[in-house]
């Protein structure tokens, strides 16, 4: 039943770490920095928002359904924090980007709120994950 309900999520994990961990000669330049910022929070916000509904489904491990939201927080903002401190020790093109880390963390925020927002809105009509 885990990864039943996981296995976006997972596969999520193995996009995330492709996309981060291309050598620095590979990554496709944009003249607007703000993009890549925008990538970083898009893609983590998607990371969290799923990993809070695979865990909230699942059955398997039942202190994770109870405790998905902060479980998913934490797990992805250090996968972020991986991720970067990854590409500077592993890639030499590469560098550790603060700003990347707290746009990875911003994006963990945001897919908590949408989370909130929708499921917040379906308790109130009885709605159940």
């Amino acid at each position: 039943m885990f990864f039943r309900h996981n296995f976006i999520t997972i596969l999520w994990l193995l996009i995330i770490a492709a996309v981060c961990l291309i050598p620095g000669r590979n990554v496709p330049q944009s003249p607007y920095i703000s993009f890549d910022k925008l990538f970083h929070t898009a893609i983590f916000g998607c990371l969290t928002f799923q990993m809070m509904i695979g865990l909230k489904k699942q059955y398997t491990f039942k202190r994770l359904r109870y405790q998905a939201v902060p479980c998913s927080i934490i797990f992805s903002i250090f996968y972020g924090l991986l991720m970067e401190l990854l590409q500077g020790l592993l890639l030499p093109d590469r560098s550790f980007d603060a700003l990347d880390a707290l746009a990875n963390t911003l994006g963990v925020m945001v897919g908590w709120l949408l989370f909130e927002l929708i499921f917040y809105k379906m308790d109130k009509t009885t709605v159940r994950l």
